[in-house]
């Protein structure tokens, strides 16, 4: 009979498995499982969903908990459990090159991940590795003890340390070495390359080559997942010369097409409009009236055929209804098949963006788009062009189909789910389809909501006052109130930087938000937070005075102040920063930092400052603050400060 087992009295009931690659998590949470000589379960749900016994540890395996950490944690402390989060780790040269089995395409980057839907159409939406790093900084301060963070290829180099780092860790009795247990016929392969076998093709080098360009913080991950020192890139130069290609940011050309009327041509000047401001080729055909929208979207896949037979180079269509926020070619170099798509997240292809190469196989997939679309009558551009990704979007195809994040073709009010969230749309589309279609006087919110984005819109591309105005400020070292007093100035899209920097407050926390604004940042911050607004106008009868141009800052105790799109507009961000490092213990704020603006006009957004990220960082430690996280936002970048004790 074999001899009863029981979980040791210290070992944890629970443990988070999670990370960004399933199989790496799966095959870790069996060699657990293995390796333990109590009884473990092994769940591949989130840990929100699993309960545990006293009889045996659960083990959930979950990619997605890793964004819910601190909520678990929060709720796990609330019922008194005991638990454990592990989070696996990979080099990211290694993790970048990864692709996904049944397309052949990458299956994370930077930005994002491959997401595969139940109906089979794949979509850029998950988390990137940027997302993961910043999940995992925050998951470490909020339960330093209650998490470890192991890597991937360390199970390879040394087994028996990883197993006893998890016995200690977990408390579960872990006497069958690893190093035997690899071999077990019930542990899958490992899913992860060998670090000694740096084999690498030109494709591969030159996606690593640009995917470092594009986030140089992946430096600082190697360095913070312990790979190796931020300024070890001899790699990367040697990598760089093997594939010059990595740093071709040639421009195409831009394209759209619209009917001739009065509507459209409207619509085509914003989008020339933002084009010019970047500097950027846009190509523009004009179409004769047809008699319905339907028959007006069915010409896309004939349009573009023809502009694809008579433009060289890359092509990258967008609907005339939109506008180009910084140039794409960087990101969009890098794509090397015969066409690319964007897909809203875990559902149906979209056909708002679409990036064409200058292949024969480009031509091809859109005759082909033509006959699908001639033998259904019925059906608009986009369900032909799902068709056609469903056909081809596999790594055997003929054709190569290929895959856009969101940031490519977002639709200006559409929400994502978390962690998806936050977008900083680099095409933005403004559904001008909303304008046909309402009735005369039928009360249309999605209506309502295009109109404020449009004239949010204009505001920023077509007059050149805001700009003038600025330079009017610099000179007077004034703060803009009129501006502040309008509200429609306070954009709806802010509302997701909003939540980035409540993700970073505690419960029960007092926030001072200077420079509040629409006061987004309330409904966000978590439970038993005491908000205290501040700010130029009085938004409610709560809102304190402040003008920190002025020097007027609200006499108010609080445990964190937060500054979210306030740095910008200061003349003097030094003396800012030391005034609230004399009164204040932790500031979280965000900011544009100018070296990451890809040749932005600042002074067109009213800006009256412009500091690099290490200079931001510079002045902060100069007044007494020392850096607890920077949290990327697109361009953007979240400061999060406390002064050393």
């Amino acid at each position: 009979m074999a001899e009863k087992t029981e979980v040791p009295s210290d070992a944890c009931r629970r443990i988070v498995l999670c990370g960004f690659e399933t199989d790496s998590l799966s095959f870790f949470a069996d060699l657990i499982r293995l390796g333990s000589q109590s009884p473990t379960k092994r769940t591949d749900r989130s840990a929100a969903e699993v309960s545990i016994t006293a009889d045996r540890t659960v083990i959930s395996v979950s990619c997605d908990d890793l964004f819910r950490l601190r909520k678990l944690g929060r709720r796990f402390t609330k019922s008194n459990e005991d638990w454990r989060t592990i989070i696996l780790v990979g080099d990211p040269r290694q993790v970048l090159r990864k692709r996904e089995q049944s397309t052949g395409a990458y299956a994370i980057g930077y930005d994002r991940s491959l997401d595969i839907s139940a109906a089979g159409i794949v979509t850029y939406s998950s988390p990137g590795l940027l997302r993961v790093s910043e999940a995992i900084r925050l998951a470490r301060t909020a339960y330093p003890e209650r998490t470890l963070v192991v890597r991937c290829e360390d199970i390879d180099r040394d087994p028996e340390l990883i197993r006893h780092a998890l016995s200690s860790f977990t408390g579960l009795p872990m006497r069958r070495p690893f190093s035997g247990l690899l071999q077990h016929p019930k542990l899958s392969r490992r899913p992860w390359p060998s670090l000694s076998d740096w084999q690498i093709n030109e494709k591969d080098a030159a996606r690593l080559v640009r995917q470092f360009r594009l986030a140089p913080e992946l430096n600082d991950l190697r360095e913070e997942w312990g790979y190796a020192a931020r300024a070890d890139l001899a790699w990367l130069s040697a990598l760089g010369d093997a594939a010059r290609c990595g740093f071709d940011d040639t421009q195409g050309t831009i394209f759209c097409y619209h009917t001739d009327d009065t509507f459209y041509a409207s619509e085509v000047a914003r989008l020339r409009r933002s084009v010019e401001v970047l500097g950027l080729k846009l190509d523009i055909t004009v179409v004769p009236p047809t008699q319905d929208w339907l028959s007006a979207v069915r010409l896309k896949p004939i349009v573009l055929l023809e502009a694809r037979k008579r433009i060289r180079g890359p092509l990258l269509y967008i609907d005339s209804d939109a506008i180009v926020h910084r140039t794409p070619w960087p990101y969009l170099r890098g794509y090397c098949g015969d066409i690319a798509v964007a897909g809203h997240p875990r559902q149906a292809i979209i056909s708002g963006t679409i990036f064409l190469n200058d292949t024969e196989g480009a031509i091809q997939l859109l005759e082909e788009w033509i006959a699908v679309q001639d033998a259904n009558p019925d059906h608009w551009d986009q369900h032909s062009l799902e068709h056609l990704v469903l056909r081809h979007g596999k790594a055997s195809g003929p054709h190569r189909i290929e895959y856009l994040p969101p940031e490519l073709c977002r639709v200006f009010d559409r929400v994502y789910p978390r962690p998806i969230e936050p977008i900083e749309p680099i095409i933005e589309h403004l559904q001008a389809s909303r304008e046909r279609f309402a009735g005369e006087t039928e009360v249309n919110v999605n209506l309502t909501r295009r109109r404020q984005r449009i004239a949010e819109v204009d505001a920023l591309y077509i007059s050149g006052e805001r700009r003038s105005n600025t330079l009017r400020l610099l000179a007077s070292r004034g703060t803009d109130v009129t501006r502040w007093s309008e509200p429609t100035n306070l954009l709806a899209s802010w509302t997701s930087r909003a939540q980035k920097v409540a993700r970073l407050i505690e419960p029960g926390e007092i926030v001072l938000d200077i420079g509040c604004g629409a006061m987004t940042l309330e409904s966000e911050l978590p439970e038993g937070c005491t908000y205290i607004p501040a700010d130029l106008v009085k938004r409610d009868e709560r809102t304190l005075p402040c003008d920190l141009n002025a020097g007027r800052v609200p006499d108010r105790y609080a445990n964190v102040v937060t500054m979210i799109g306030v740095f910008e507009y200061c003349h003097s961000p030094e003396s800012v920063l030391a005034v609230i490092a004399r009164r204040w213990p932790r500031l979280v704020l965000t900011y544009n930092p100018a070296d990451l603006d890809g040749g932005r006009d600042r002074l067109r957004h009213g800006w009256f400052n412009a500091l690099s990220s290490a200079a931001v960082l510079a002045l902060a430690q100069q007044v007494g603050f020392r850096l607890r996280m920077i949290v990327p936002l697109g361009r953007e970048r979240i400061y999060d400060l406390e002064i050393v004790p």
